[in-house]
């Protein structure tokens, strides 16, 4: 073996015989070494069905054989061997031949690329955080994910993995690349584009409401101006031009409470969401009514269409809140107030701490009526009202007559009334809209009967007297006839009475009293003289029963003497032996 040779190089070889130093003509041979195995032999690029190799170039070489199949001239540096399988492992051989003498061969292991994960998408988001999600590839346990300047290596264990890169910015949009790993080799990657969502609005609240609207605000996110507001079945979209974080919800319910969530939107991903709860203003009392009234209290009512409201009653700058009743109808009776007084009130709807458009109007407490001192004459009836009112009114079955006060005044006057009638006084207090009866007089109040004007006419020979008076204009209930110290009643549509029991020829003084109800008129007086006729009678009859008087008188006194001196000598005489 001839040693120490060049590779890739011819030589011709002598061969002598000697002997005794003497050598033959010689004989030749020509021979060339091998060439030199192709150096840096390697891998240079691969994808899921090639690997691409690479080798320094050998000069003077005839050609390569790679693989024993495949004839690639000397001036190949590179090759790339296709229609292989993904995340497969191969052993490649490269030999140079030179006058068909090949190198002892250099080889190389190389991998062909996997393929791409599938369904490489997102899954969900947070402020901080984004989880991904793919299929696994065949057998490939091993991805690389890489995001900005950030590369990580994963390793499942499942067909369908999950993974979530955290501590990233919120409202910030990433790109995600995820390649499969096989050895050392990448799939080409496949990328999507994921964004985190956004902080929630800071100091969301309410800020205004109505009866129909709420107006919420918030501290604006990053430089985000969408977001959306929800509440119940609705959903709000908003964009805002303007630094100012605020927007109203319109056309809600009265006097209801609201939860609202609202969230920023950043690349159509919500934040986690924001809640505030707030309500609208209840509702103003359509209408309230004075329902009974005395002296010193007042009751309203009013129609209660929400068991959840609550009412607040003031007057004269007392107030009291009411709460929910279970009916539908609100009662509250104010106390503590003055007879005959005006006062003002007003009623609040409040819910959820918010006050209602207050309804206001005013009432006013009855008249003390019992204290008018009414005075009284046949045809007025005059009297000094404590209290307010509007107009009096007297009235009876026949006949009504008005009194129209003026603002202040406490002065009533009636006039041109009947004589003896009995009238019903009402106070009344009038408004616009409503009339408070003040006062209604109980008892009634009667004017004083007629003045009777009356005679005597003399009957029985002046043992009896007729009185008579002449009927006067208005209404008698009872007439008074005093006479003789004695008082005698008449009804009062008669016109005359006897009074017996009289002396003849003298003067008796008699009165005459109408009355009517309890009303008595001043008495009429006048004398009546009895006739003298009875008189002179009663004296011829007188003497004749005296004289009859005497004779009875002396007939008894004589029967009666005799009988004494019988009895006289019957008792003085002896007794008989």
């Amino acid at each position: 073996m001839v040693s120490n040779l060049i590779c890739t190089s011819e030589y011709i070889f002598f061969l002598f015989t000697e002997r005794d130093n003497v050598r033959s003509s010689g004989v030749n041979q020509t021979a060339v070494t091998a060439p030199c195995n192709p150096k840096k032999f390697k891998p240079t690029g691969q994808n899921e069905s090639s690997i691409t190799l690479k080798w320094e170039q050998i000069d003077g070489i005839d050609y390569y054989l790679l693989e024993k199949t495949t004839n690639l001239t000397k001036d190949y540096l590179q090759y790339t061997v296709s229609d292989l399988t993904s995340a497969t492992s191969y052993n490649f051989s490269l030999v140079a031949v030179f006058r068909n003498v090949s190198s002892s061969g250099a080889f190389t292991p190389a991998v062909t690329a996997p393929r791409n994960p599938a369904n490489f998408s997102l899954t969900g988001q947070t402020e901080s955080s984004i989880t991904l999600v793919w299929d696994k590839v065949d057998e490939v346990n091993n991805y690389t994910l890489v995001y900005k300047e950030n590369e990580t290596s994963i390793s499942l264990t499942t067909e369908l993995e999950t993974y979530t890169v955290s501590d990233l910015q919120s409202a910030s949009k990433y790109s995600f690349s995820l390649f499969a790993v096989f050895d050392y080799a990448k799939s080409s990657g496949t990328t999507i584009t994921a964004v985190t969502a956004p902080e929630n609005p800071a100091d969301f609240s309410s800020v205004e409401q109505n009866e129909t609207s709420i107006t919420l605000q918030w501290t604006q996110v990053k430089d985000i101006q969408d977001y959306k507001i929800v509440f119940g079945q609705n959903t709000t979209n908003i964009t805002l031009t303007t630094s100012k974080m605020q927007h109203t919800i319109t056309n809600l319910e009265k006097g209801t409470t609201y939860n609202f969530s609202i969230f920023a939107l950043f690349e159509s991903i919500n934040s986690s969401g924001a809640d505030t709860t707030a309500s609208t203003v209840p509702p103003q009392v359509s209408s309230v009514s004075v329902t009974e009234r005395s002296l010193t209290t007042a009751t309203l009512k009013w129609e209660n269409p929400n068991k959840s409201w609550e009412y607040k009653v003031e007057t004269n700058g007392t107030g009291v809140t009411i709460e929910p009743d279970i009916s539908a109808t609100g009662f509250f009776t104010i106390s503590n107030l003055k007879p005959g007084t005006l006062y003002s009130y007003h009623v609040t709807t409040v819910f959820s701490g918010l006050n209602s458009k207050a309804y206001n109007d005013f009432l006013v407490t009855q008249i003390e009526c019992d204290k008018i001192i009414w005075v009284v004459t046949s045809s007025s009836i005059q009297g000094t009202v404590e209290g307010v009112f509007t107009y009096a009114t007297v009235s009876n079955s026949s006949n009504t007559s008005q009194h129209h006060s003026t603002p202040g005044s406490r002065n009533v006057s009636f006039t041109d009334l009947y004589p003896g009638a009995t009238y019903e006084i009402s106070l009344v207090y009038e408004t616009s809209s409503t009339n408070f009866t003040q006062c209604e007089s109980h008892p009634n109040v009667t004017t004083s009967p007629p003045s009777l004007r009356g005679r005597c006419e003399n009957v029985a020979s002046g043992y009896s007297a007729l009185i008579v008076w002449d009927k006067a204009e208005g209404v008698l209930t009872k007439i008074l006839v005093h006479m003789n110290g004695k008082n005698h009643t008449v009804d009062g549509k008669e016109d005359r009475f006897t009074i017996p029991g009289l002396q003849p020829a003298k003067t008796y003084p008699v009165a005459l009293i109408s009355m009517s109800g309890n009303r008595i008129s001043g008495p009429f007086d006048f004398i009546c003289a009895t006739d003298n006729r009875g008189v002179i009678a009663g004296s011829v009859v007188g003497v004749l029963l005296f004289a009859v008087l005497v004779c009875v008188a002396a007939f008894i006194l004589l029967k009666s003497g005799k009988k004494s001196l019988i009895a006289g000598s019957k008792k003085t005489g002896p007794k008989k032996t």
